[in-house]
């Protein structure tokens, strides 16, 4: 079994994670699409060197950007090895911006080559506006731009990709150091500015050891990818961390609705699924809450607390099938929970771990083992990171959460501005997050600054947890709280179904129960003043926050 410790963040490079996994274990599966043939360690290990020669022979050195366009495959995370075994600087970016933004963030980093899926290209060449030279298609190796003009695939990265020599000292032109930087990672936040966040090996290799300490994995672990590579979250805990240890990682060629999902799910049984909230939630109202509240009986049933407990470990089981039936690990960061969906999870023995990061933080800041969950808690800080809270309310104890530690990012990329305002004097990263530490440092996240409303007598107002409680009742499919001159709105999706079997109640009616059921259960400080009905569906960040700035006048 490999074992990594925290004294091993001063000395290792993040090609030095690969090659050990290759050197202990050739020939076990690294990663694969789900239903199609799996890439070895040592097939990886090899390819990773082929595609980096190829990137040195058409001028990539260290310093150098190199940017990657494209959802989830086993080419994604290769074309990053190779970028950075080159000492180069991997720019990520979501599959899901548009091609304007995709473009923005390839100039504005200055890359220098783009890694792109066929279905991306397909976006970028369809805007005459948007040009890109130096285009290599990631799907097979096999197509490639150069200086604008189409280069004959014979004569492209093909050739390289095939070979199976190689010494990697025909690579090495200077020593790499765990204080290079590793990668250029553009956010898209929930405020609509994206900022390039600076990381080098050391913040994320330490973030990788620390995020191991909070579960161990091992060679017969099996990760199931279902978030975006380009965001730190999955690809720290989701790929680094299977990667360091031998586990295997697969992916899948569509989005994981439904259809997709549960048969790789049945086939794959995974060990580690990482989710964001909105994915169990929606599980759980759509479907654990009307079998377990759906009609007076089973109310009356689930009031009696020996028989909560004993249906809700019924339904945990149940889900935990539907899961592949081996999940020892399945995590939860990007966004709040809802408290509901967490008591569920918690009573049901469900193995679900909540953490809590960001991107300027490689992103892992606190954690809950499995097994050591404490309610409404995103745990203990993990190894090497301090958290403290800084500008307290006296009665409250809560602040805003400032951090500091070797997984801090160095910088917002050519940004000075941005990066002298989020560090305090004595170094210490402030999130923007609200929250408090329990007598036992237990985390305890309340709510973005930004977000947060004041009240009419100073009171803190957080919108999120008001948006819990309208996300528990089932006429809300989804919900945004925020303040107009210190008045509380809400925008709500109806849930459709709820419509279709209340066909005698119109629009106003169903948003004013809506509104008096919530304040019904606030204080006084926090009831909502008005209520409007959102016909689509919120548009969200790639971790499933709804990106408020869209809706707030």
């Amino acid at each position: 079994m490999i074992k990594y410790s925290f004294k091993d963040i001063d000395r290792l490079h993040l090609t030095d994670i690969l090659n050990k996994t290759a050197e202990i274990y050739p020939k076990s599966r690294a990663m694969g699409f789900f239903g199609e043939e799996d890439i070895s360690y040592e097939q990886m290990h090899k390819k990773v060197h082929n595609i980096a020669l190829f990137l040195k022979h058409n001028g990539i050195k260290k310093g150098d950007k190199v940017a990657i366009w494209s959802t989830n495959s086993p080419n994604w995370v290769i074309s990053y090895f190779a970028i950075i075994k080159l000492g180069a600087i991997a720019v990520p970016i979501l599959p899901d911006f548009t091609a304007k933004e995709a473009h923005n963030i390839y100039l504005e980093s200055d890359a220098k080559i783009l890694f792109i899926s066929k279905m991306n290209y397909k976006q970028l060449s369809n805007d005459e506006n948007l040009k890109i030279n130096n285009v290599i298609c990631l799907d097979d190796f096999s197509y490639r731009l150069k200086n604008g003009e189409e280069i004959d695939k014979g004569d492209s990265v093909e050739k390289f990709v095939k070979r199976d020599d190689f010494n990697d000292k025909e690579l090495i032109n200077e020593e790499l150091k765990n204080e290079d930087i590793a990668s250029i990672i553009f956010t898209s936040g929930t405020t609509g500015n994206s900022k390039g966040v600076v990381l080098t090996h050391k913040n994320v290799i330490s973030n990788l050891i620390a995020g191991s300490f909070v579960q161990t994995f091992g060679n017969n672990d099996r990760f199931l990818s279902v978030l975006p590579l380009a965001h730190t979250y999955e690809f720290t805990l989701g790929c680094l961390i299977p990667i360091a240890f031998g586990s295997s990682i697969y992916y899948l060629k569509k989005p994981p609705t439904a259809p997709v999902l549960l048969p790789a799910l049945a086939e794959i049984k995974p060990t580690a699924i990482l989710t964001v909230p909105l994915i169990i939630e929606k599980i759980f109202f759509k479907r654990i809450k009307p079998a377990l509240f759906g009609s007076p009986v089973k109310k009356a049933l689930m009031s009696i607390p020996g028989i909560k407990h004993l249906l809700y470990r019924i339904a945990g089981k149940k889900l935990y099938k539907t899961f592949g039936g081996n999940v020892i690990f399945f995590g939860i960061g990007g966004a709040k929970l809802n408290p509901m969906v967490e008591k569920f999870l918690y009573l049901s023995k469900f193995p679900y771990s909540i953490g809590y990061g960001l991107t300027e933080t490689s992103p892992l800041l606190a954690g809950n083992p499995v097994g050591q969950q404490v309610l409404q808690s995103t745990g203990k800080a993990v190894t090497g990171v301090d958290i403290k809270i800084i500008n307290k309310k006296p009665k409250s104890k809560e602040g805003e959460i400032a951090v500091k530690g070797p997984n801090i990012m160095q910088s917002y990329y050519n940004r000075d501005d941005l990066t002298k305002a989020i560090f305090t004097e004595d170094d210490y990263l402030k999130t923007g997050d609200l929250g408090f530490l329990d007598k036992q440092n237990n985390l305890h996240i309340r709510g973005r600054i930004k977000n947060m409303i004041l009240g009419a007598g100073g009171e803190n107002i957080y919108p999120e947890e008001i948006e819990s409680k309208l996300n528990e009742m089932e006429e809300v499919d989804e919900s945004l709280v925020y303040g107009v001159d210190g008045k509380i709105m809400a925008k709500v999706v109806i849930n459709e179904d709820y419509k279709h079997s209340h066909l005698l109640l119109d629009t106003k009616t169903i948003l004013n129960n809506i509104k008096e059921n919530a304040n019904s259960l606030s204080n006084k400080f926090s009831k909502i003043n008005e209520i409007i009905e959102q016909k689509e569906a919120f548009i969200r960040t790639p971790t499933n926050k709804i990106k408020r700035y869209l809706y707030i006048d």
